[in-house]
């Protein structure tokens, strides 16, 4: 049998394409990470990226792929693994960006997933506001009076201390 090898800087990769997403600009922005879930190289934290992510307003939308034939057959991702990966760091990178993480298995539910992705996509607003002018953390709760829509918002924004004070 053969073993996995190499290297894997997930979130170092999330946080250079969401870099270059800012330099080019475009009224949608969004990084699509397909990924098994293993980061076993990054430099960067997954709180790193986020606030990134954030500071630049591009969404994480994260696909955990699973192959049908590696489900339930000794895959690398068992039950318990999926869960990890669905509430841990790659999860939370994603919702703190306004993202989503998902899984796939096989092409019919990829297809699913990724068509939820665009239309979410299609979908978004920009809603400005002026901050408040205190530094520090500043949460951001917005609500609709339709409570059968989903509304996803980043969790807030910082507001840094001016240079010299």
């Amino acid at each position: 049998m053969r073993r996995p090898f190499g290297v894997t800087s997930l979130f170092d990769a999330i946080a250079e394409t969401g870099n270059i997403l800012a330099r080019t600009g475009g009224p949608r922005r969004a990084v699509i990470a397909l990924t098994d879930g293993a980061d076993n190289a990054s430099t960067l934290t997954p709180e790193a990226v986020s606030t990134l992510a954030s500071s630049i307003d591009v969404p994480v939308y994260v696909i955990i792929v699973v192959s049908p034939f590696d489900a339930g057959r000794g895959s690398t991702i068992d039950d318990e693994r999926m869960e990890q990966l669905m509430s841990g760091p790659l999860a939370n990178l994603a919702r703190w960006t306004c993202g989503e993480i998902y899984t796939g298995l096989g092409t019919a539910e990829a297809s699913q997933v990724a068509r939820k992705v665009v239309l979410e996509l299609r979908q978004q607003y920009l809603i400005a506001f002026e901050p408040e002018p205190h530094p520090g953390w500043h949460p951001i709760v917005l609500r609709t009076r339709d409570n059968d829509l989903v509304v996803r918002t980043r969790g807030g924004f910082t507001v840094r201390q001016p240079a010299g004070l």
